[in-house]
């Protein structure tokens, strides 16, 4: 991932603004750590669009678990999903994800 994805990313996490779920992107209000992308992915480039708990890339498809391609590759991602992993294999939090991408804040912070 991007170094300067990853660190905008981990602040969001970090931020206390977003509550975190499983199993799909988004689920109300909730995002896992790769809807989380996808929204930063929204915010950063004014594309893409989410309708319920679907995300939208610029295309006509739909994601519900993984992010668009476009998405991963607006990140430097290559597809290998380790945002779902951590978020709904290992169960981590937010914060424990986000100091996995941006360990020199937890460095700094605690």
């Amino acid at each position: 991932m991007k170094k300067s994805v990853r660190l905008k990313l981990a602040k969001m996490m970090r931020s206390g603004k977003y509550k975190q779920t499983i199993g799909q992107l988004k689920d109300g209000k909730a995002f896992c750590a790769a809807g989380l992308l996808c929204e930063l992915y929204r915010k950063e480039t004014k594309k893409g669009r989410w309708k319920g708990n679907y995300f939208f890339g610029n295309k006509t498809e739909h994601y519900v678990c993984f992010p668009p391609f476009e998405v991963d590759e607006w990140a430097g991602e290559n597809g290998d999903s380790y945002l779902v992993t951590m978020n709904d294999t290992q169960r981590m939090t937010f914060e424990q994800i986000a100091d996995v991408l941006d360990p020199r804040e937890k460095n700094e912070t605690k």
